[in-house]
């Protein structure tokens, strides 16, 4: 009669504990603390930049209601997170004063090519 573990268990439960810490891994990355791929980050912004182009016109001119400029298209959290990732930071929102919206506009400059 045989005492003690045998080799092939040893191997077994080393395999099982390396999956499990693999698994445990992946889903931290992309589940918990999920960052959008390049391409889509990329698409996303040009998406943004679009919509900014079209509420606010060609020449990013932000409307001003009784003196102070009104501006607000709102980014989302995971654009902001990945353009931190893959780009210069993106502006918070389209810009809500004048400075913010020639750093937009030169943002996304390189998105849809206008600026």
């Amino acid at each position: 009669m045989k005492k003690g573990i045998a080799v092939e268990t040893i191997l077994l439960l080393l395999l099982g504990i390396l999956v499990v810490g693999i698994l445990v891994y992946l889903l931290y990355k992309y589940v918990f603390n999920p960052v959008l791929p390049e391409q889509v980050c990329r698409s996303r912004a040009t998406s943004w930049c679009t919509f900014c182009k079209n509420a606010y016109g060609s020449t990013f001119k932000c409307p001003t209601v009784e003196g102070v400029i009104k501006c607000f298209v709102p980014v989302g959290q995971d654009l902001s997170d990945c353009a931190k990732e893959y780009f210069s930071a993106v502006p918070h929102n389209c810009p809500s004063d004048e400075e913010c919206c020639h750093l937009a506009n030169s943002w996304c400059a390189a998105f849809i090519g206008w600026g």
